[in-house]
């Protein structure tokens, strides 16, 4: 398995191999780090949005954001959504 001289596989190629396999992994792992951080992240924002919206809603506050350009109503709280039905 060893030879020195040349063959399949020799020391050589067994270090590049090697080399190649380490290379690899570190990428991969890199990248499902990153993967994993965005994971978290976009997880945080959603709950702290869903969180905010239920705050809006206990308020007992109407908001509504609408476009300026189109004037299409692009967000409104529940009791905003009440008084406009109303």
């Amino acid at each position: 398995m060893y030879e020195i001289d040349g063959g399949n596989w020799a020391i050589g190629r067994q270090l590049a191999m090697l080399q190649l396999i380490l290379i690899i992994f570190s990428f991969l792992s890199i990248f499902s780090m990153i993967i994993t951080y965005i994971a978290q992240n976009r997880g945080k924002m959603n709950f702290l949005i869903i969180e905010n919206i239920n705050l809006l809603d206990k308020m007992h506050e109407g908001l509504v954001l609408v476009d300026e350009q189109d004037m299409d109503l692009k967000f409104a709280t529940i009791p905003a959504v009440t008084i406009l039905t109303q």
